[in-house]
């Protein structure tokens, strides 16, 4: 594994990444009454997101450099545990997973299994333009149910939890800041994928799925050729994604052209 040169840095990357889960927590705790205990709280750098009526990681952690930020992050931690939750929050590294256990400040912290990732990204004239071989829709708010059937049984989304997954999604949708698409294969919906612009000129292949039946027949890599085109109409530089490390996600990310700039790792505070 070797780092691309890339245009755009590790911190550009983890921003817009932490924008995007920070926007969809904003859009839970924007509904009347915050009826999922949803709320997002800043101190310098770093951001915390929390949504009572989940565990997910996915929307309870601290965004941005911890580590430079030590002090900060205690505060947001203590404010996670004064409302009994566990805190996460990536860390980086150059080129390898992070070990088992990490200290940041008076923080001790512990590695959580299946969250470590590659970091990808290329800027958009890097880019390659490759033709989608399955049919694509880029949907409206009204028809994002079909883009959460595929999402929810992908990720495992527990039956209670979907109205608030659907409600942070149209909350993105609202912003103007984000795309949705589907694929269809003979008819069906067979793949969905969603694209976030961040503020920094970056936009972020925020999360991917394709249904059991139609897998290896293209929708992946379609569905990265659809984002990437809405990047360019939307008029970003920068092109980021998350994937697992030895996947054939990252695998089609890299045919498009994006490359490998780092290493993230999801830690949790250590249980005494």
């Amino acid at each position: 594994m070797t780092n691309s040169v890339l245009p755009v840095d590790m911190g550009s990357i983890e921003f817009c990444e932490g924008q995007y889960l920070a926007a969809r927590v904003r859009a839970l705790s924007a509904l009347a009454g915050n009826p999922y205990g949803a709320s997002v709280r800043e101190l310098g750098e770093l951001s915390g997101c929390k949504v009572m009526a989940t565990k997910s990681p996915m929307l309870n952690r601290v965004c941005g450099d911890a580590v430079k930020s030590p002090d900060h992050f205690a505060a947001l931690a203590r404010w996670f545990a004064n409302d009994g939750r566990e805190v996460a929050v990536p860390l980086v590294s150059a080129r390898k997973p992070g070990g088992e256990a990490r200290q940041v400040g008076e923080c001790r912290l512990t590695k959580m299994r299946g969250w470590t990732h590659a970091q990808m990204a290329a800027s958009v004239d890097e880019l390659k333009a490759i033709k989608p071989g399955v049919r694509i829709e880029e949907l409206d708010v009204a028809k994002l149910g079909s883009f959460l059937d595929i999402h929810a049984s992908a990720f495992h989304t527990p039956p209670e939890e979907r109205e608030m997954s659907l409600a942070s999604f149209v909350g993105l949708y609202e912003s103007g800041r984000a795309g949705f698409f589907v694929a269809q294969i003979d008819g069906r919906v067979a793949g969905a994928a969603l694209v976030y612009f961040a503020t920094n000129g970056m936009a972020y292949l925020g999360t991917a799925a394709t249904a059991k039946a139609f897998r290896g027949q293209g929708c992946h890599a379609a569905l990265i050729a659809a984002r990437i085109a809405a990047a360019r109409r939307f008029g970003c530089h920068g092109v980021a994604a998350t994937a697992l490390m030895n996947s054939q996600s990252r695998r089609n990310l890299e045919r498009f052209g994006l490359g490998f700039s780092h290493v993230q790792t999801l830690y949790t505070a250590a249980q005494d």
